[in-house]
């Protein structure tokens, strides 16, 4: 809104002639390639206006028409497509009972940047839940969706569920906030859950420590109506030793780091933007639960945080880093 130097009426009007061109030069395109459909606009607009319906409908009004610039979001699909393929992707029981009464569903970004701390955790679960519990490793398919691409998101669901499906269509614990929200799209009969819940009511409560370090919780934009994930990382955060802090415009209003929608990939100035503002509004380390808000707020000199660098399973894991993120390593399933 404010790179642009308007307000959503005339954004509005622009978006709509811009759908409404049938030959000549597009000038809205970047209007709604820059938005990251994070709902913040909503949650402070007083009249509740929603900027992100606006541009993810433009979005699908040009795949639609053939009108979408491929370069906008073709590295993204690509990465989709891999996380989703042969090499990475993988969908089993609990490898020691056969059984899948929970199936949990870490997302291609931090098991790309964190797979010695997924394994950590799935191992966790496994010995905690009863009935067994089971991974699937893949894209939830949210590029697709953020992309305007519906198609291909409906395409990426089907597989998704008959995935799901042929494990009996367990409980999905969710590590990330894009993935809850895509898999609440792709599976809307399933019983979701944040990992976050789930770990706070496995782990024991710890004692209040005199003078604990004081971070920065910063809540993903995924999770802006997730209240049982804010509140879950927040009592982690207490069982770790630490203090949380709320920032400037945390819970409902918080701010995107320049993931959301793949601004960061179709116009990556403006998702520096993003993450360099989210930064300054964090006065001390940044605690995050989403594996893209710690790195993006890295890339910007920002101390920062994943939760599972604090939590009593995973944190004498040290951080692969998203430089590895891309490279075919194999996950390292146990027999047993």
């Amino acid at each position: 809104l404010e790179r642009h130097r308007e307000f959503p009426r005339t954004y509005a009007r622009k978006i709509y002639n811009n759908a409404a061109i049938v030959k000549g030069t597009h000038t809205a395109n970047a209007l709604a390639l820059g938005c990251a459909l994070c709902g913040q606009c909503t949650e402070i607009c007083p009249e509740g206006f929603s900027m992100a319906d606006l541009c993810l409908h433009a979005r699908q009004d040009m795949v639609e028409r053939g009108y979408m610039p491929q370069s906008a979001h073709e590295f993204a699909l690509e990465d989709m497509a891999q996380a989703s393929g042969p090499e990475s992707a993988v969908s089993r029981p609990d490898p020691a009972t056969g059984r899948c009464a929970h199936l949990f569903f870490p997302g291609c970004q931090l098991t790309a940047a964190r797979g010695p701390q997924v394994l950590r955790v799935w191992r966790f679960l496994r010995e905690r839940l009863d009935g067994g519990t089971g991974i699937m490793l893949s894209c939830c398919g949210v590029p697709a969706f953020w992309a305007g691409n519906t198609p291909l998101f409906d395409e990426h669901a089907a597989r998704l569920r008959a995935d799901w499906e042929s494990l009996g269509k367990p409980e999905l614990i969710v590590a990330c906030a894009s993935c809850l929200d895509a898999l609440a799209r792709a599976l809307p009969d399933a019983r979701l859950r944040s990992l976050w819940e789930y770990l706070d009511e496995l782990l024991p409560e710890a004692a209040p420590v005199d003078d604990a370090p004081v971070v920065s919780i910063q809540d993903p934009c995924g999770a802006r109506h997730q209240e049982g994930w804010r509140a879950a990382v927040r009592s982690l955060v207490r069982k770790c030793g630490l203090r949380g802090e709320d920032p400037r415009r945390s819970g409902t209003e918080t701010a995107c780091c320049g993931y959301g929608g793949l601004v960061w990939n179709a116009q990556p100035d403006m998702a520096d933007v993003m993450a360099a503002r989210r930064a300054s509004d964090l006065p001390h380390t940044a605690l995050c639960s989403c594996i893209m808000c710690r790195d993006r707020l890295a890339r910007q000199g920002k101390e920062s945080l994943h939760l599972l660098d604090l939590l009593p399973m995973t944190a004498e894991t040290s951080a692969a880093g998203a430089a590895r993120s891309r490279q075919n390593v194999r996950f390292p399933f146990p027999e047993t």
